[in-house]
């Protein structure tokens, strides 16, 4: 079912969106499937394609991954 949604023609207005309108499938339950063919999707060719240059060092990365497990301990310690 497509629920009213407000207008973007900018007058704020309800209008009633078509069936094929995208945002009308926000509320069915849609398949992973038809939302990778919907969303255009493609499979993953490389896995390295994942990668980005977050970190500038490998130090930098194994201080980042030590402050994220302190502060786990640390809401650990501090739940009952």
């Amino acid at each position: 079912m497509c629920l009213e949604a407000v207008a973007l023609d900018g007058t704020g207005r309800p209008s009633r969106r078509s069936k094929k309108d995208p945002i009308c499938w926000f509320w069915e339950p849609l398949s992973a499937d038809v939302l990778a063919r919907v969303q255009n999707i493609r499979p993953l060719k490389h896995a390295e394609d994942l990668s980005a240059p977050i970190w500038e060092s490998d130090e930098e990365l194994e201080q980042f991954l030590a402050d994220v497990y302190a502060a786990r301990r640390a809401a650990r310690a501090h739940s009952p």
